[in-house]
């Protein structure tokens, strides 16, 4: 996370390629997998790839289905920018609706993440882009 903040991003994929390799040797891991690979589409968005973050959250999806509550919100969340960004504003609005209340339960109304997904739903609910 560290390598993507500070703008490294092919650094960062190596070591998350890595982690996700050890995790994949340990199937009772399950959060950890999911992290990663839920993380690795968070680099990919800021990286403004989002096909190759579609990739990760994909196989993200049902790990974080299986975890339920804020885990699948992340997901929902990471899908909706990726659909942004690809113009797919159905599917955008259809994953923030998912998302935004789970994210304002577990963060607050006041966390960035929230702040941001509840303007990104606005907009997409009026058929604005962002």
């Amino acid at each position: 996370m560290a390598c993507n903040k500070a703008g490294r991003r092919e650094e960062a994929c190596v070591q998350y390629k890595k982690a996700l390799a050890l995790y994949d040797r340990l199937p009772e891991n399950t959060f950890q997998k999911y992290r990663i690979l839920n993380n690795m589409s968070v680099l990919f968005l800021d990286w403004g790839k989002a096909e190759e973050a579609l990739t990760y959250l994909t196989q993200a999806r049902p790990l974080g289905k299986a975890l339920g509550g804020l885990s699948e919100a992340e997901s929902d969340n990471n899908f909706s920018r990726a659909w942004r960004m690809l113009g797919e504003r159905e599917k955008e609005l259809a994953c923030l609706k998912k998302a935004v209340p789970v994210l304002e339960q577990n963060y607050g109304s006041e966390h960035p993440k929230v702040v941001e997904a509840k303007r990104r739903l606005l907009a997409a609910s009026e058929g604005r882009g962002i």
